[in-house]
């Protein structure tokens, strides 16, 4: 959905796609995460450390303390990062800036923005799209779906709330009505 708020003109980011750059091959965090998850380490890419995603994503999504040492090295630096992209958006004149953050509702983040957007879909499309996205066991999908807060929870606390649960261009055209009406 960020994909097409940007192609209606609305500059946006991403905390995973912070998180990928932050765990680029070579980086500090890569380095700091590696230490704390050797058995997580790709081949080195030009020499450079590199973290095997898939991996540490089974690992710290089988394992809840594991997924909090994660959590305790990754949300400061994507935190500051998407503070930084607020604040020099906040800072032009212009209609809004998206920022699209998964767990905005139970990191307590909504301070960071001036509204928020929740697009949903019933639990079992929101299944079926992640274990095709990232080529997901069910059981497996299961367990990331469980580390959030439930879609309809997240509903009852969001300003907008967007049903992606049918065709895209559905979703695009109430995308666009609510950029239109902001």
């Amino acid at each position: 959905m960020l994909g097409y708020l940007e192609s209606l003109g609305a500059p946006g980011t991403s905390a995973d796609a912070i998180s990928r750059d932050l765990l680029a091959p070579g980086t500090e965090l890569t380095v700091a995460v590696l230490a704390e998850f050797p058995h997580c380490k790709a081949p080195d890419e030009d020499g450079k450390p590199a973290v095997d995603r898939r991996a540490l994503s089974k690992t710290v999504f089988s394992d809840d303390s594991l997924r909090k040492k994660l959590d305790g090295l990754m949300h400061p630096p994507i935190l500051k990062a998407l503070q930084a992209f607020v604040d020099h958006w906040r800072s032009l004149p212009g209609k809004a800036a998206v920022v699209e953050i998964p767990l905005l509702f139970e990191l307590d983040l909504r301070s960071l923005v001036d509204g928020t957007l929740v697009v949903s879909c019933s639990k079992e499309t929101q299944l079926e799209r992640l274990m095709t996205r990232h080529k997901l066991a069910r059981t497996e999908a299961e367990r990331w779906i469980a580390a959030q807060w439930p879609l309809e929870k997240k509903c009852a606390l969001a300003d907008y709330v967007v049903d992606n649960g049918g065709e895209f261009s559905e979703t695009q055209n109430r995308l666009t009505a609510l950029w239109d009406a902001l």
